[in-house]
């Protein structure tokens, strides 16, 4: 397993622990029904969809992982500014790109949630 993979999957599975933790044993469909999405469950969201993404991408892709990283990153920072640039942006989808974002930045870094 190369560092890449290893950092990946650590990052992913504290992504999904931090993210059941937010869900408190409800799931994401759950709690959206019943009005109670908060920044917080949505930010560890993020977190694991850009996580998940970049793992799918590295999959597919026999190129430079931190191209990769810097490309999803780029990708996730773009929408987090388009959503920035609204007059009464929507702060629980805020709460999840700033989230995707994070995750994207720890691992081009080296870092994960645990550090």
């Amino acid at each position: 397993m190369s560092d890449w993979t290893a950092r990946l999957s650590e990052a992913r599975a504290a992504a999904e622990r931090e993210l059941t933790s937010q869900l408190g044993g409800a799931t994401l469909c759950q709690i959206r029904s019943d009005g109670r999405v908060t920044g917080g469950a949505k930010y560890a969201e993020g977190r694991l969809v850009a996580l998940v993404d970049l793992q799918r991408r590295l999959h597919d892709d026999d190129g430079e992982p931190l191209a990769a990283v810097q490309d999803e990153l780029a990708r996730w920072a773009a929408d987090l500014e388009r959503l920035r640039a609204h007059d009464r942006p929507s702060l629980t989808w805020l709460a999840y790109r700033q989230g995707g974002c994070d995750a994207l930045v720890e691992v081009a870094n080296g870092r994960t949630v645990n550090d």
